[in-house]
């Protein structure tokens, strides 16, 4: 479902306060009624037919806040990442996951979804920026279906649909500074038009900020545990990540790091192409975890290694026309293996 957040409510106040005379009381009522009015709110007129307002233009993704909770134990260093133009790297994630869904207040049994691979081929170009950044050439790899079973690899392929609808074999440059933190995506053959982005750099953000590992601006050692808050969109959801992340170890090749990643999203309308002429839909929550440990090189912020635990709750109705309103509940658990080649 691709979802529009309302952002804001439009709220309308008209009113008008006489102004005392220069000499003492107040006017009267004829002087008041000569007197210009104060300049009022700017109000556009939205049709009446509405359902959604428009996509608010504040660009995402959007970091609100990046903290240093504990600096840990000395001593202490500056982490950063330093681009290797000569590696040419896979980085790939692997999921099994297991799926259930609340239908009449009952849930039902879980079902197995086949194990999945997708990821991105990385290389980092050259680049003279002033913070130490790269400009990483990447390529959507082939999502991949394991197993044997039908029914699980039938719905496994659900799952890796907008992976290969938008971006399995694509390349594009992400800008990444030395600290990590994400930059702009672009892809070589975008399809981005005015008013209409292309939704695969949305995608590949999400994915992006999912599991990569973004350092502190200070000295940090054993131990030490940060917080970035980011807003993004997460399919078509506008969520609210927050994660945690701690130092276990800083090895010269590779730094061990705990990170748990926590996204919210609130109640939003949603806009979703393939649902009927005049249907409503509307997210009613969601929350998204994965937490873990992962191993990450100094030369790339995604990680090459570790194992995360997943689990992602979300909840829809959907009101259509001479149905009524159909009510959604789905629940997938499983786990993130991260392989780098």
């Amino acid at each position: 479902m691709r979802v529009a957040l309302i952002v804001c409510t439009l709220v309308a106040c008209n009113g008008r306060n006489a102004a005392p005379e220069q000499g003492g009381g107040p006017s009267t009522t004829d002087d008041a009624a000569t007197m210009p009015a104060p300049p009022g709110p700017h109000v556009k007129v939205l049709s009446p037919d509405i359902r959604t307002l428009p996509e608010p233009t504040i660009a995402l993704p959007m970091t609100e806040a990046f903290r240093l909770l504990d600096p840990g134990a000395a001593p202490r260093a500056k982490l950063r990442y330093a681009w290797d133009p000569k590696a040419n790297r896979e980085l790939v994630v692997e999921a099994k996951l297991e799926s259930r869904r609340l239908a009449d207040g009952v849930w039902s049994a879980p079902l197995a979804i086949a194990p999945v691979r997708e990821g991105f081929g990385v290389i980092a170009t050259p680049t003279h920026s002033k913070d130490g950044g790269a400009s990483l050439a990447f390529r959507g790899t082939t999502a991949e279906i394991t197993g044997t079973d039908a029914g699980a690899k039938a719905r496994a392929a659900e799952y890796v649909a907008e992976f290969k609808d938008r971006i399995e074999h694509r390349r594009g440059t992400i800008a990444v500074d030395a600290r990590g933190q994400l930059g702009a995506i672009a892809f070589a053959d975008s399809t981005t038009t005015a008013g209409k982005p292309d939704r695969a750099i949305d995608d590949v953000t999400e994915r992006w900020l999912a599991a990569a590992v973004p350092l502190p601006d200070e000295p940090i050692g054993k131990g030490a545990k940060w917080r970035v808050s980011i807003v993004l969109r997460q399919g078509a959801a506008v969520v609210k990540q927050i994660a945690e992340y701690t130092l276990v170890e800083a090895r010269a090749d590779r730094w061990i790091i705990d990170e748990d990643v926590r996204r919210i999203g609130e109640d939003q309308l949603v806009s979703a192409p393939g649902l009927p002429q005049g249907a409503i839909a509307e997210l009613i929550a969601l929350f998204r975890e994965n937490s873990g440990r992962v191993e990450v090189s100094p030369t790339s912020p995604w990680p090459i290694a570790g194992s995360l635990t997943t689990e992602l709750r979300v909840h829809v109705k959907v009101g259509v026309p001479n149905e009524g309103v159909h009510e959604d509940i789905t629940e997938d658990t499983g786990t993130l293996t991260f392989v780098s080649k």
